[in-house]
């Protein structure tokens, strides 16, 4: 889960443990505006409520900050780490939840018009994306919340 913390005066951030970060950075009062479960909504919603509040805007968004946290190696909690490897395997967001949701309702199905099984590899190359990243979707690990 990833929350949007609020630290009045001071800024708005994301943390999956929000009380330790707001004391790693020296603060003990904060607020928590919103919960998520999907990494690039949460990323997106913190910079729409930073310019909201009038905060400085982060230049990356906090799903590549993530990204970069297990490339170099960032002391994790060994559960936050997997989850965001299973994240990371879809760099760019490159599908609408619509379309997230299409693929789940075909996979399901389990077989196109024509009687051809639908695979993950098929469903892939349709949508011009990673096959892990059908895997995560199906899996509802990303695109879960619109």
């Amino acid at each position: 889960m990833y929350y949007i913390y609020h630290i009045k005066g001071v800024k708005i951030g994301v943390s999956e443990e929000p009380k330790q970060r707001v004391v790693n950075q020296g603060f003990s009062d904060y607020e928590i505006l919103e919960e998520h479960t999907d990494i690039y909504k949460v990323s997106d919603r913190e910079i729409e409520l930073q310019k909201q509040y009038g905060y400085k805007v982060d230049t990356t968004p906090y799903w590549q900050t993530c990204q970069c946290a297990i490339k170099g190696g960032l002391s994790k909690s060994k559960e936050s780490l997997v989850s965001m490897r299973k994240l990371s395997s879809d760099k760019t967001r490159k599908l609408t939840y619509e379309q997230a949701e299409y693929i789940r309702a075909q996979y399901k199905r389990g077989k196109d018009v024509f009687g051809k099984k639908i695979s993950h590899r098929r469903l892939a190359t349709v949508f011009g994306v990673d096959s892990k990243c059908i895997g995560c979707i199906l899996r509802n690990e990303n695109y879960t919340t619109p």
